[in-house]
């Protein structure tokens, strides 16, 4: 399973339900990186106090992942993490519609933003990739308004694919994708991976800088993995873009494949175990006023235009595991 997040989007999610992966092949480099540096775009620095904070958010979701429904739900103070939708039907009756006319902006260049390399490695042909797109434009009741929030899926069966193209909450932010319509039946247990790409996130950006090191972009070489029973990953774990993935494995435990059915022996959790890091020539358009919660308009970006925020795409991929044994009260 692989989340790409796209430089022109807030939050561009691609998962992707694949067959077991060769982990090795994920390590052969990407492309150079682009001859000439990018525009300077301000930065923001990952303080102590929130780099802890996404240690902390980092530990307890995995945590969380090893845990059983009920004993979750104790665990967050009586909050249940099953997800609240499951169904088409439960979508529309939370106010949700599709959209007869979706953005078919990633159509086009595809292959640019995934890759060609992960393209083959996945055996994923976008000419297989079928776009829906939901809306949240219908209010229940004047204490739940339609929020215009916007998740956009392109469905790729063959592969076992679910690429989602825009993932716009009411603010603009990633979060949890709880309320994402799942395929039914057998594909999703196979999960192996979640991808992140084109990383806009500033704080995201600079928890990826933090861990690794403060080596410009244009330094890095190949891959850099970090397991997240360290330090530097749990807090990637913890960050805006990372916390979405630990939360699929937590929000959809039966729907992934694990059998509850026996309190004494669960099995067939998954879990975040690992999180690679890594750049390539691509340069991503950082929306400068992210943090903004005021309305904000899609526009149309001239990517030859030196005057806009431009910076090197971080790109972040999730290794999912099965927890042979739930271990939380190690942590």
């Amino acid at each position: 399973m692989v989340v790409l997040h796209h430089g022109f989007i807030r939050a561009t999610v691609v998962l992707l339900s694949t067959i077991l992966l060769a982990e090795n092949a994920w390590a052969r480099s990407l492309p150079a990186h682009a001859p000439t540096a990018p525009p300077t775009l301000a930065k923001r620095q990952a303080t102590d106090a929130y780099y802890r904070e996404c240690y902390d958010k980092g530990l307890t979701l995995t945590c969380a992942s090893e845990m059983s429904d009920s004993m979750a739900y104790i665990y967050f103070n009586s909050r249940s993490v099953v997800a609240t939708a499951l169904t088409q039907a439960q979508l529309t009756a939370s106010g949700w519609t599709t959209d007869a006319d979706p953005y078919l902006g990633l159509e086009e260049k595809f292959e640019q933003y995934v890759g060609e390399e992960i393209l083959m490695e996945l055996a994923l042909d976008p000419a297989k990739n079928v776009v829906v797109n939901w809306v949240h434009s219908v209010a229940i009741d004047a204490t739940h308004p339609a929020t215009e929030a916007n998740y956009q899926c392109w469905y790729n069966v063959p592969a076992g694919a679910i690429i989602v193209d825009l993932a716009w909450s009411p603010s603009y932010r990633i979060t949890f994708m709880s309320d994402d319509e799942w395929p039914a039946g057998s594909q999703l247990p196979a999960i192996r991976q979640l991808s992140d790409m084109n990383v806009v996130n500033m704080d995201t950006r600079a928890v990826i800088e933090r861990a690794m090191g403060g080596v410009p972009a244009s330094e890095w070489v190949g891959y850099t993995d970090f397991e997240t029973t360290s330090e530097a990953g749990y807090a990637l774990l913890g960050t805006p873009n990372g916390n979405p993935q630990a939360w699929i494995l937590i929000n959809h435990k039966d729907s992934l494949g694990a059998d509850q059915s026996n309190p004494d022996e669960i099995t067939g959790l998954k879990k975040v175990s690992k999180i690679r890091i890594w750049t390539n020539e691509d340069l991503c358009y950082i929306p400068p006023d992210l943090d903004d919660e005021s309305d904000y308009e899609d526009e149309d970006v001239d990517m030859d235009d030196k005057d806009r925020d431009m910076a090197h795409c971080y790109h972040m991929l999730f290794f999912i595991d099965t927890v042979s044994e739930p271990d939380f009260m190690d942590y």
